[in-house]
C-alpha cells in the first residue's frame, strides 16, 4: 500500500501543475512555438474537461451510478496526458510510425490508476473515465505539436522535468475539497433533474 501511495503522489496535482508549467516554458525556450502552444491548449482544456466532469459527478455521479461515480480521477487524467504526452513528444524522433502517446498514456494511465483504486481514492470507473480523458489528451498532443525540432536539446529538458518531479513529489494540492464544494453548489439549480 505504501507504495502504491508514492506511485500515486507522483501524478498529485502539486507535482503535475508546476511540471506542466516547466515543459511548456522549456518548449518556448527551445523555440518550439507551436509545441508549447499546443501543450498549453491541450493540458489546459485536459483540466478543464476534469474539472467538469468532477463537478457534474459531484452532484449526478451518486444519483446515475451510485457510489461507483463520485469524482472521476484527475490523477490518473493529469499524469496520462502530461508524463504520457511528453514521454511521446520526447520517443518522436526515434520511434516515427509507432502509435507513442497512446502507448506512453495508456501504460502511465494504467499504472496510476491502478494505485488509485488500490489505496480506495477511486472505483474503476472513475479510474477508466480519467484515463479515456488523459489518453485523449495525449494522443490530441502528439497530433498537434508538429515535428520536434532538430533543435531541441533533450537532456535540458529531461533535467528540468526530473527536478521538478523531484522537487514536487510528496506535495499534495487540497483541489478536490474545493471542487466537492462546487458540485454541492449546482445540485440546488436543478443540475440532475432530468436524471
Amino acid at each position: 500500500m505504501d507504495s502504491a501511495r508514492y506511485i500515486t503522489d507522483f501524478a498529485d496535482q502539486a507535482v503535475l501543475l508546476p511540471l506542466a508549467v516547466v515543459i511548456g516554458v522549456a518548449m518556448l525556450a527551445s523555440g518550439w512555438q507551436r509545441g508549447a502552444l499546443a501543450w498549453t491548449v491541450v493540458i489546459s482544456a485536459m483540466l478543464a474537461v476534469m474539472l467538469v466532469l468532477k463537478i457534474w459527478a459531484g452532484a449526478c455521479g451518486e444519483i446515475l451510478f451510485g457510489d461507483q461515480l463520485q469524482s472521476p480521477s484527475g490523477h490518473t487524467a493529469s499524469a496520462a496526458s502530461i508524463y504520457g504526452g511528453v514521454i511521446a513528444l520526447m520517443l518522436r524522433r526515434t520511434f516515427r510510425r509507432v502509435p507513442l502517446a497512446l502507448v506512453c498514456a495508456g501504460v502511465i494511465a494504467l499504472l496510476v490508476g491502478a494505485t488509485r483504486v488500490l489505496i480506495g481514492a477511486h472505483s474503476v470507473l472513475e479510474v477508466a473515465i480519467g484515463a479515456a480523458v488523459g489518453v485523449a489528451a495525449a494522443v490530441i498532443l502528439e497530433q498537434t505539436a508538429g515535428p520536434v525540432p532538430s533543435r531541441l536539446k533533450m537532456m535540458p529538458a529531461v533535467i528540468a522535468v526530473l527536478a521538478t518531479v523531484i522537487i514536487f513529489h510528496g506535495l499534495h494540492l487540497p483541489a478536490e475539497a474545493a471542487i466537492r464544494k462546487a458540485s454541492v453548489t449546482w445540485m440546488p439549480f436543478g443540475l440532475c433533474r432530468a436524471a
